[in-house]
């Protein structure tokens, strides 16, 4: 495995863990100034946005996480 691939697979790490802490400095730190993020609700666009949105939706329930394991990611 090249040197890129794990250090996306570090970042994907990083990114998955923030978001289950719900650690806005360390999620927002790892975001792109112009993400987009798409998905079954709303189009977010910046981290503010997505940051709200997390902030409105609030805590996964206990026990939910997501996980990154070998090369897939899963719940």
């Amino acid at each position: 495995m090249s040197a890129t691939q794990e250090s996306n697979k570090d970042i994907v790490r990083q990114h998955l863990a923030a978001f289950n802490d719900r650690d806005k400095e360390a999620f927002s730190d790892l975001l792109a100034d112009d993400v987009v993020e798409h998905g079954i609700h709303e189009k977010l666009e910046g981290d503010e946005e997505i940051l709200e949105f997390l902030d409105r939706h609030g805590t996964p329930p206990s026990g939910l996480r997501w996980l990154c394991i070998g090369s897939k990611t899963t719940r």
